[in-house]
């Protein structure tokens, strides 16, 4: 059963309280997992998951970034889409037209962009899909992708179909799988791949 956003208008906190999001301070039931968290949630709240709202999918329009969480609560991914809808049963968020920030240690490292996102609750895997592009604010370098998964826990991407990477004047294109640290610092592709570029003397 699918609840539409004008009953979750608030969702922008209202959401918290329906279980798209869990306690932002990463303490009491979500300590040692990744948590979800809107900046508007109370820090307070930290109601069973069972009593914050109906049982099923929710489907929301957001007024704000969702905010994923790693065990010591601190922030790891910062996403905002057009559309959110959170699944009770499977504990996955799932985002349309999302566009999103990571983070180390408190600093952005990656900026990317994708037409559909899944958020899982469980294990803090993100996974981007339907044409990704990505960018380092740390690295000259960028990276285009059909699917991108990252996992909060090694803090590792890796990318999948009709990849281009480009660090400063190198240009890589068609390599089957690109693995990558967070901030593209270090890189590793694979497959038949195309370089381009120039050698500085």
């Amino acid at each position: 059963m699918a609840l539409v956003a004008t009953l979750l208008v608030s969702c922008c906190s209202c959401a918290t309280d329906s279980g798209v999001t869990s306690t932002a301070t990463g303490e009491g039931d979500t300590a040692g997992s990744p948590s979800i968290s809107h900046p508007s949630e109370d820090a307070d709240d930290t109601r069973d998951a069972d009593n914050r709202g109906p049982v099923g999918d929710i489907e929301v329009v957001p007024s704000g970034p969702i905010v994923l969480r790693d065990p010591k609560g601190e922030r790891a991914w910062v996403g905002t889409a057009d559309r959110v809808r959170w699944s009770a049963q499977e504990a996955i968020i799932e985002l349309t037209n999302v566009r999103c920030t990571f983070f180390e240690q408190g600093r952005r490292v990656l900026q990317a962009s994708a037409p559909r996102a899944r958020v899982n609750q469980e294990n803090g895997r993100v996974v981007l899909s339907g044409g990704v592009r990505g960018a380092s604010e740390v690295e000259d370098a960028q990276f285009e992708a059909d699917e991108v998964e990252w996992d909060i826990a090694t803090r590792r991407l890796v990318a999948t179909g009709h990849i281009t990477f480009v660090r400063g004047d190198w240009r890589v294109t068609g390599g089957e799988r690109l693995e990558a640290d967070t901030a593209l610092r270090d890189a590793e592709m694979t497959g038949q791949m195309r370089f381009a570029g120039t050698v500085a003397p």
